[in-house]
């Protein structure tokens, strides 16, 4: 049996959406279903139905503070105690729904552009395929990688919006436990500054060396990676109070 699903669309448009019970996405939903303000709070719950059970969505390597232009290197988890699959998507907006920074493909193969819109990274049918061998092994979740652009000027709070969906891979929308979640950021105009107490101070440091030999976001000062004695030297280099905000 079908039925017919309302929602308002992204830029406001309204789509009328047949969708069949017998039918699920393996290679990704519609633009506008990560629980963001651009696409009315809506998530792929709208079509899934079933948990949420005892898994969640999170979001690797995302910065608590960004530097302007920095592209990041993100990972969205997918986890689903007793499923067998996982999707995703996942926008960065600001809290009027205007898109923040630039999403760039880390892996077509695994991921694609919602509904052809670059505001909106989801799943491909092969990374759907990967996922399900994903949870075969870990079990239980999955990754996906995405590169995020941080913009190059300050457009105020902006926020990582991200759905989740952990699929009993039942071939129909029925059973699947969806996830939501929303990580804050906001721009570092004094990156050594990692406390944003506006000085670079010993506390600082100790944030670097509490990092140390990982791919820290906030304490990896130079972009490389990993954190560093670069980093450190980085953070020493700016030693005090942080220059005015231009």
């Amino acid at each position: 049996m079908n039925s017919a699903v309302v929602v308002a669309g992204v830029g406001g448009a309204v789509s009328a959406l047949f969708v069949s019970a017998a039918l699920a996405f393996p290679n990704g939903g519609f633009a506008g279903l990560t629980g963001g303000p651009a696409g009315g709070g809506l998530t792929c719950g709208i079509c899934h139905t079933g948990g949420p059970g005892g898994g969640g969505v999170d979001l690797l390597g995302r910065p608590r503070r960004y530097i302007p232009g920095r592209v990041y290197m993100l990972t969205v988890r997918v986890t689903g105690p007793g499923q067998a699959g996982a999707g995703f998507q996942i926008s960065v907006e600001t809290p009027v729904g205007q898109s923040a920074g630039e999403l760039i493909l880390a892996d077509p193969a695994l991921t694609q552009y919602a509904s052809g819109d670059p505001r909106y990274v989801t799943h491909t049918d092969l990374g759907h395929e990967a996922a399900e061998l994903a949870f075969a092994v870990n079990p239980g979740w999955s990754d996906f990688p995405v590169l995020w652009r941080a913009p190059a000027a300050d457009p105020g709070p902006i926020a990582f919006y991200i759905a989740g969906n952990a699929i009993n891979d039942d071939h129909t929308t029925l059973g699947d436990d969806v996830y939501a979640a929303r990580f804050d950021t906001r721009l570092n105009p004094c990156p050594p500054d990692l406390d944003g107490d506006g000085a670079v101070t010993g506390r600082d440091l100790s944030f670097i060396l509490s990092a140390w030999g990982r791919p820290d976001a906030d304490a990896d000062l130079t972009g490389d990676g990993v954190v560093t004695t670069l980093d450190l030297a980085t953070a020493l280099q700016a030693w005090g109070p942080c220059p005015p905000a231009p």
